[in-house]
């Protein structure tokens, strides 16, 4: 993949962000949805980078759905995509 960042001075950051990767350790797997489904039952608390990555359908919320895909496409069976 490749991409331009135009417009951009020395104080600005940019993120690139994997979907369905919640752990953010470059690969999406198990420990993503488990960490996914946690943050749904509130069990943990996201950062709004995690939050973001987990909201596989991007409607703005995490939910059961996206867990539901996330574990989909670990198994092959779906793709994602922003």
């Amino acid at each position: 993949y490749s991409f331009t960042a135009e417009n951009m001075t020395a104080d600005t950051s940019l993120a690139v962000l994997l979907l369905g990767d919640v752990n953010r350790d470059g690969k999406v797997n198990n420990l993503d949805a488990i960490q996914a489904h946690a943050a749904c039952l509130d069990k943990i608390e996201l950062n709004a980078r995690q939050t973001l990555v987990a909201d596989i359908n991007g409607n703005g919320k995490l939910e059961v759905m996206d867990i539901t895909q996330l574990r989909a496409a670990i198994l092959g069976k779906i793709s994602l995509s922003w």
